[in-house]
């Protein structure tokens, strides 16, 4: 085990030299950062069709849920979640010893020629041991602040990519491209798929795959005012029987579903979307030109779903909207703005002036310029 701490540190990539090449990627524990490494995946494979790619991913439930349904193999790894130095004291270190080991030994067993580090705690212990074995290392970054867990790797990286160019001056080895996102359309006959009335304004409420409970009540809240509205809500799987049940109630036409898998559907309906600011949410809103009103979890690490909400409103492409001033004078400022066509218009322009639809394929481009040395 001693060498493998040498390992670590001296650790030199070797030159690419091979046909397609074996790819692992390292991390996972959200959406946000399993989708954009799964759409580089698929550019990988367009690109590579022969190429082998595996998963090293966390052992959180959203992953295996979200990562049975592609083609790629997976293997849910141990990764210690670092809760400060009080951590120290109750198994921090022989709990992240023992994930490097098993990391070490797994991804020398699948042999890759390159590992792309997702983001999160979930990606150190397999990066780390990339490192050890002389693995070439690319980390993505889909925050305008950079996240602690790559803050750290950066060193050991060869570069970053980041969705944000706000991020690069912040961390070594940065370049702006875009976060990879999945392919979507906006699908111009969703409303007629969903049964809903075309001429009525559509507003999407999207909480991310966990929900998130303060936008759902507030919504919920307010349900006696949407009734001239279509309302799309993914609302989680805690909240939707409340909020499903309030908008019934109040006779407002809507869809409402636990976890939206149909994003194509969901942007192509509607007019505004309100949701959280995680970076992933964010490029593939915008990228399809929707308006955005950001609301960011306040409990998100170091603060970085505000700094994307507040880079995203300074590019004109959505409205902050702090999740204490959820109340009556927000709501009021929604009703005029879902039907303010120009200022819509306004934000989906600069949106799709902000998103990156093709920056899956930058990344790709990137990933083969290390695996060859450029």
């Amino acid at each position: 085990m001693i060498s493998m701490l040498l390992q670590l540190f001296r650790g030199q990539p070797e030159s690419y030299s091979k046909g397609a090449p074996a790819i692992a990627f390292a991390g996972g524990g959200t959406g946000g950062h399993l989708f954009p490494a799964i759409a580089l995946a698929e550019e990988v494979r367009r690109h590579w069709p022969t190429s082998r790619m595996s998963f090293f991913c966390t052992k959180r439930p959203i992953d295996q849920n979200i990562l049975s349904r592609t083609k790629f193999a997976f293997q849910p790894m141990t990764a210690p979640r670092w809760v400060g130095f009080s951590g120290l004291l109750n198994g921090f270190v022989p709990e992240s010893w023992a994930a490097f080991r098993q990391a070490y030994a797994e991804v020398k067993a699948f042999g890759p020629d390159l590992v792309v580090g997702v983001g999160g705690y979930g990606s150190v212990p397999t990066v780390l041991a990339a490192k050890a074995l002389g693995i070439p290392i690319v980390l993505l970054e889909q925050n305008a602040r950079v996240g602690t867990a790559n803050q750290f790797l950066a060193r050991f990286a060869h570069l970053v990519c980041c969705q944000w160019r706000e991020a690069v001056p912040h961390i070594p080895g940065g370049v702006f491209t875009g976060n990879p996102i999945r392919s979507l359309q906006r699908d111009t006959t969703a409303r007629a798929r969903l049964s809903l009335d075309p001429a009525r304004p559509t507003l999407g409420i999207l909480g991310g795959s966990l929900g998130a409970h303060a936008i759902n009540e507030f919504f919920r809240a307010h349900a006696d005012r949407m009734r001239g509205w279509n309302v799309l809500h993914a609302t989680g799987s805690a909240d939707w029987a409340r909020v499903d049940g309030a908008y019934r109630f109040n006779r407002v036409p809507s869809w409402v579903t636990p976890f939206c898998d149909k994003m194509d559907l969901f942007y192509g309906a509607a007019d505004l979307v309100v949701c959280r600011a995680g970076g992933t949410t964010i490029a593939e809103a915008t990228a399809l030109g929707v308006p955005l009103v950001l609301v960011p979890l306040p409990t998100s690490a170091h603060g970085h779903q505000e700094a994307n909400a507040k880079a995203a409103e300074k590019a004109g492409a959505a409205w902050h909207l702090p999740e204490p001033v959820l109340g009556g004078m927000a709501f009021e400022k929604l009703e005029h703005l879902i039907r303010d066509r120009a200022a819509l218009a306004r934000m989906g322009s600069a949106g799709c002036e902000l998103g990156n639809g093709v920056a899956a394929r930058v990344v790709m481009r990137k990933l083969e310029g290390v695996l060859q040395g450029v």
